[in-house]
């Protein structure tokens, strides 16, 4: 019986040792292959003195070398943070300094961005790319020197599948991103609910071209695993380059978030690059029905799934194929080993089409955020409708969203209760926008929310008061800058607006019922204007709204 995701591996590599695992351009590592790296360099790990339950971060493209550590770590018994190889360096540096991360994987670029935000907490720091810059320390190795470790040939520990096995890190409702602990059991029980209803097997190619740090885009090399078939690594700019490489690779699994899929929908697809493909997926946001249906119409023969989850919880909801265009609005029903529930404000369960908040529970449910109780006690509570006779809690995570239930069950997403901004497949948190911009020298006030948007689901929009005295000239092009040094993209404000007083409500705080309301149709005005601009390009203009000038980013 397999209780952690190394032995995923471990175990194909008996069954079909000669078989494909990963590739990556022209490269593939079979499974032997794969399973040797892994335990070659776990026992590197422990080497280097790491101890069980130590974090190792990753922080590096999709490659090779990323998955093998990953899993590596998984074998030494530590914990792997995968970090979004997007993010600048206050955040990595955030993420590094929260988890107290012992060792750090990353290639001489990326390294040399982080040297000032490295915590103390680093032991040791792996340059990936066997830069010669680099020599051989306590502190420093090439991937090679750290390989070499391996000779001393330390046996490796046994893992529970209770244990903690991963930290991955996503934006809360409030302040810096929040790291939520899963044991080896959640990611294997994650692994086997998708596989069940995708029906996964040993002939699927999965193309990984999400973050690996996005659990969704994890699961991609767990479920591959776990079937016996093979996942092919994949960085990408443009939407041209999946399609050329779905039909190069024979591609039967295509994992994606709305923002690809809405590129995708409007390109053509040679039949050749869908005859292969049996499934693709949706999650990070609701893919519109007209994208669905052109989809479908250059696919005819693709079943699409579309899936609701949290990182939390690793997935909920999915809507059978079947349902796609019948019920294109719905989120759909449980996942296996997953149990949802609809609570209403007075704690009941909701009636058919009656609003209330999602809740899951089960044995996905991560085991909250690292080193935050407080946030964990918020988010992680008992499980609706529990026997009071057990003697200990069955925590479920109270998502946030609010949805409804049709007759039949299938489930609604409404809204969210709370500020949170989901926007190109990622849950983004306004205060932390607001912590960083707040920095720019002549910003004196701000204010971030998001309000619907065609492409990206949310489109994030700042209001901002500036300081006396400071000359707007040029103002605009210094704050985008600004944020182009300081924010990864997806947190990247797509319309800003200057004013001379930011509405407050009778409490004192930022009045963002009102501003949301104001600018609900922001996007949707632009585009019609506009008919559309592509990323980054900027308008100028003046606003209706009391003649304050306003400055667009617009996507």
């Amino acid at each position: 019986m397999i209780k952690t995701i190394h032995q995923l591996v471990k175990v194909q590599a008996q069954i079909r040792p000669d078989c494909p695992a990963i590739g990556e351009k022209k490269r593939w590592l079979t499974y032997t292959h794969l399973n040797e790296e892994i335990e070659t360099l776990a026992r590197s790990f422990l080497s280097l003195g790491l101890n069980k339950s130590e974090r190792v971060a990753v922080f590096l493209p999709k490659c090779f070398e990323s998955v093998i550590s990953i899993f590596a770590t998984s074998a030494a018994g530590g914990i792997f943070v995968p970090i979004n190889p997007i993010l600048k360096p206050l955040q990595v540096g955030h993420i590094l300094s929260d988890c107290s991360a012992t060792i750090l994987i990353t290639n001489k670029s990326r390294y040399d961005t982080l040297k000032s935000v490295l915590p103390k907490s680093i032991k040791g720091i792996v340059i990936t790319d066997d830069s010669n810059e680099y020599p051989s320390s306590s502190s420093v190795l090439s991937w090679f020197q750290l390989h070499t470790l391996s000779l001393r040939n330390p046996s490796l520990p046994d893992i529970l599948e209770s244990d903690t096995a991963a930290i991955f890190y996503t934006s809360g409702s409030s302040g810096p991103a929040k790291g939520v602990t899963l044991t080896q059991r959640n990611l294997i029980l994650g692994a086997q609910s998708v596989a069940q209803y995708l029906d996964n097997s040993s002939s699927d190619r999965l193309l990984l071209a999400l973050p690996i740090s996005f659990d969704y885009g994890f699961s991609q090399l767990t479920v591959s695993f776990l079937s016996g078939g093979s996942c092919y690594l994949f960085e990408y700019l443009f939407a041209k380059e999946l399609i050329k490489v779905v039909q190069q690779q024979s591609i039967t699994g295509l994992a994606l978030v709305p923002t690809a899929w809405n590129q995708l929908a409007n390109l053509e697809w040679p039949k050749a690059a869908s005859q292969n493909l049996r499934y693709i997926t949706n999650s990070g946001g609701a893919l519109l029905e007209d994208i669905l249906k052109k989809l479908l119409k250059q696919m005819p023969n693709v079943k699409p799934f579309l899936m609701y989850g949290l990182t939390e919880s690793f997935r909920s909801c999915f809507l059978p194929p079947e349902q796609a265009l019948k019920r294109p609005t719905s989120i759909g029903k449980a996942i296996p080993n997953a149990k949802i529930f609809i609570i209403n404000v007075n704690g009941e369960e909701c009636e058919p089409h009656e609003q209330g908040e999602l809740v899951h529970a089960g044995p996905l449910v991560a085991q909250g955020y690292w080193g935050n109780k407080e946030m964990t006690e918020r988010r992680f509570k008992a499980t609706p409708n529990r026997l009071k006779e057990l003697p200990s809690e069955q925590l479920a995570v109270w998502s946030g969203d609010i949805v409804t239930k049709d007759e039949e069950g299938f489930i609604y997403f409404v809204g969210r209760n709370d500020d949170m901004i989901k926007t190109s497949g990622y849950r983004v948190s306004p205060n932390e926008i607001e912590s960083v911009i707040c920095k720019h020298n002549s910003v004196a006030d701000i204010v971030v929310f998001g309000v619907p948007h065609k492409q990206l689901g949310q489109g994030i929009v700042t209001l901002i008061t500036v300081k006396p005295d400071v000359q707007t000239s040029d103002l605009l092009l210094s704050i985008k800058r600004f944020c182009g040094l300081h924010l990864p993209n997806y947190m990247t404000p797509h319309h800003i607006d200057f004013c001379l007083e930011i509405p407050r409500n009778p409490n004192g705080k930022h009045n963002k019922t009102l501003l949301k309301k104001q600018y609900q149709n922001v996007f949707q005005e632009i585009f019609s204007k506009h008919g559309g601009l592509n990323m980054r390009e900027s308008k100028q203009g003046m606003s209706a709204k009391k003649g304050v000038t306003v400055n667009v980013i617009n996507q």
